[in-house]
């Protein structure tokens, strides 16, 4: 009886599932269908009306009451047995705050209270078919804090709470609302979202999060998890800790962008590197901004020399870092290595590089500039001639060897005494001796008979037959033995012998030519020239002074002046002046300062803002006793490198090495900035925080701008100034000896005051 049934049963369950299969396979088929269609309705209401229009060109083709034939009938009237596609206008969401007020205090509890309600023109119509949102399942909730990226929050329902344990801010909520509508056998939805409702919660006395926007908004460079982000994040110098939520395993890799990220904010105390959470307050769910930068990657490209026409291939190595992250490959880069210009032709091309991994950013430097990272240069393609050819009296010459010419191989016809040709190779100013050469000699002149060939005492005339081609072993090793003669054709008319004669005069004036040209060049005996890397040419003294221009040399007087000046020593300015204070060490300045950070409550301002009306040494003799200390700490430092030159002007102090200006010091604010002739892109933000002035005409040769307010900005300012002079070349002048520039300031180079 039992297994009756359970029989009974099971028939019962399979007939239901055919049921269920069929009618989806009818509905899917059908949208489907109609989703490859190409022309789209929009269904809307209007003053009471179900109106259709198209949405491609805006017609209207039904206006009345809802009916579903007449309203398939007007559609079909324009689309036949056409696919087609229907849109239903989005329902209008509104929220409403039932419960609070606009702006709470922090607490645990929900402090706010929504109702979100979405209507439609459909509502109206009495549509078979038609769905309203319901209050239970067809509503969605967003918030923003402080501008920043929605997160859901809540189930569904048109009713929702808000605020329990969610961090001081400003926020804006959001509900979303969605209704259908079964047209034809298919059923089409669509959503409203409302505009964004602003409330606040202030800080509470008690049990509130202290946390920062900084703590908040993080940067870090690809290749870490989310977890790994969030734990170094978590340092012993805050009072509180990051904790992932349970449903959120963290082993997500963030690609390069902007994330939102929610996060547990834990109050509690740090010892040995060890968090203790304080039991007593709740954790509280706050949004985490993560910023993932690309990861730097530095490539070394390789030279690459090829034959003309043989197979380019790129090759390359990874130099740093030693590994990728995420135990990615090189591969993963996806590099694109190519040539510049036309490689199929003889010659030098610069090998250029790119990625198209969006995590990464990728440098690339040549073989020369591996040890100094100089990541400004190139590699080289050298492309060797597989022919060299050269035409001359009525003869193409074409040399050809399998294993192609060196760069900058030239062929070169000189005269014989029995008034032939001989060829020979010449790379630079050196002959070169290839043995293994084929020698194809064309007519391409009507007027050439046949050669006459000479090969140490063996002589042979060689006709060129029909091809019109004559082939034979070279070795420009035998040059000297060999003789190429031009035999012309018999002409008796008159007009022909002058024009023969114009030849031998032409070929009298090449020779003579050939001949003055190598007396003037005095070409050296054969060699053989390997092929070698060529080197990088070095500047010279006579170069630098071609540079120097009308400002170096005015720069050039005043730094013998400032020379002039410097003779004296403290001691002797001094008892020239002596109710001068001399500017204290940057020790002494600071030590009643814990101001370790260059702190970002200086806003900049403009920097035009008072040029013109305060000098730079207006401002600097009215500076604070940090400010004239640490002018004086980067002015020394800059001037103890050789060949440095200063000149104070009115916007700022600005230094220069020969041709080129290299850094300024200014004054904006209450703030000292240093302005280098650096790329900002190569350097960390973070520990940097500074900011990219090449845009403007005043710093296009000094773009890297930092702030300079601290010992700790001192010590950072004097890395760059070593990373730049490294850059240039330049180096220290060890037996500079340091002087006080604020009393060059107060009383001028000649030592009077101003």
């Amino acid at each position: 009886m039992r297994k009756s049934y359970i029989t009974t049963f099971s028939i019962f369950v399979l007939v239901f599932a055919i049921l269920l299969i069929t009618v989806f396979a009818g509905d899917f088929s059908q949208s489907v269908a109609r989703a490859s269609g190409a022309e789209t309705f929009v269904f809307d209401a209007d003053d009471n009306k179900f109106v259709v229009t198209v949405k491609s060109t805006g017609e209207e083709i039904y206006r009345s009451h809802f009916d579903e034939d007449a309203i398939l009938s007007a559609i079909k009237s324009v689309v036949g047995d056409e696919n087609y596609l229907v849109e239903l206008t989005a329902p209008t969401v509104t929220l409403t705050l039932t419960s609070g007020e606009t702006t709470m205090p922090y607490g645990d509890t929900n402090s706010f209270q929504f109702k979100a309600n979405a209507t439609h023109g459909f509502e109206n119509l009495g549509i078979m078919g038609y769905r309203g949102a319901d209050p239970s399942n067809d509503y969605l909730w967003h918030f923003s804090r402080n501008g920043g990226v929605e997160t859901k929050f809540g189930g569904y329902g048109a009713d929702m709470p808000f605020g329990a344990k969610n961090a001081f801010g400003e926020y804006e909520i959001y509900a979303s609302a969605t209704i259908s509508l079964t047209f034809d056998g298919v059923k089409y939805t669509a959503t409203g979202k409302s505009e964004g409702f602003e409330i606040e919660i202030e800080k509470s006395s008690a049990n509130l999060p202290d946390v920062s926007e900084d703590a908040l908004n993080v940067t870090h460079a690809y290749g870490k998890t989310l977890a790994e982000i969030v734990d170094a994040e978590n340092v012993s110098s805050r009072n509180f800790a990051f904790v992932l939520p349970k449903d959120n395993d963290g082993k997500e890799i963030l690609g390069v962008g902007t994330h939102g990220v929610e996060v547990e904010y834990t109050v509690g105390t740090w010892a040995g590197g060890v968090f203790t959470k304080d039991e007593s307050v709740e954790s509280v769910i706050l949004p985490l901004t993560v910023n993932v930068n690309p990861y730097n990657v530095y490539i070394l490209l390789h030279h690459v020399t090829v034959k003309q026409g043989d197979e380019i291939k790129f090759t390359y190595e990874l130099i740093a870092p030693s590994a990728l992250p995420n135990n990615e490959k090189t591969t993963d880069l996806k590099l694109n290595i190519y040539a510049e210009g036309d490689t199929t032709e003889p010659g030098q091309y610069t090998i250029k590089g790119e990625s198209g991994n969006p995590n990464y950013r990728v440098y690339f430097c040549n073989y020369e500039n591996r040890d100094n990272r100089d990541y400004s240069t190139w590699a080289t393609l050298t492309v060797r001639p597989a022919q060299l050819i050269i035409e001359d009296g009525g003869l193409r010459y074409t040399l050809s060897r399998n294993e192609g010419f060196q760069y900058g191989d030239q062929i070169l016809l000189l005269d014989t005494e029995n008034g032939g040709k001989t060829l020979k190779v010449y790379n630079n100013y050196e002959s070169v001796t290839y043995t293994d050469l084929k020698l194809t000699i064309e007519k391409i002149a009507d007027n050439v008979d046949y050669i006459s060939v000479t090969v140490g005492t063996d002589k042979r005339d060689l006709h060129f037959g029909e091809s019109g081609v004559i082939t034979m072993n070279y070795s420009t090793e035998q040059a000297s033995e060999f003789s190429c003669v031009v035999v012309l054709k018999d002409v008796d008319d008159t007009p022909n012998n002058i024009a023969y004669a114009g030849i031998l005069v032409g070929l009298a004036a090449v020779f003579l030519g050939v001949y003055s040209f190598l007396r003037r060049r005095n070409w050296p005996r054969d060699i053989y020239v390997r092929e070698t890397r060529p080197e990088k040419e070095e500047e010279t003294a006579k170069d630098d002074a071609v540079e120097t221009s009308v400002e170096e040399k005015v720069e050039s007087v005043e730094v013998k002046t400032e020379s002039k000046k410097r003779v004296l020593t403290l001691e002797e300015k001094l008892s020239l002046h002596p109710d001068f204070e001399p500017t204290p060490s940057l020790e002494e300045a600071f030590k009643e300062s814990d101001n370790e950070e260059d702190a970002d409550e200086d806003k900049d301002v403009d920097e035009g803002a008072d040029e013109g009306k305060i000098t730079f040494k207006s401002k600097m003799l009215s500076a604070s006793t940090e400010n004239k200390a640490i002018y004086n700490a980067l002015k020394n430092e800059l001037l103890s490198y050789r060949g440095i030159k200063s000149r104070v002007v009115n916007g700022g102090d600005y230094f220069r090495r020969p041709g080129k200006q290299i850094v300024k010091i200014i004054f904006i604010g209450k703030t000292i900035r240093l302005a280098l002739a650096l790329n900002p892109q190569d350097y960390d933000y973070n520990l940097y925080h500074q900011k990219d002035r090449g845009n403007m005409k005043k710093y296009a040769d000094t773009p890297m701008f930092v702030k300079v307010q601290s010992l700790l900005g001192v010590r950072r300012a004097v890395k760059l100034i070593s990373d730049l002079m490294a850059k240039e070349g330049v180096k220290r002048n060890k037996k500079y000896i340091p002087d006080d520039f604020m009393y060059d300031l107060t009383y001028g180079v000649d030592g009077e005051e101003n």
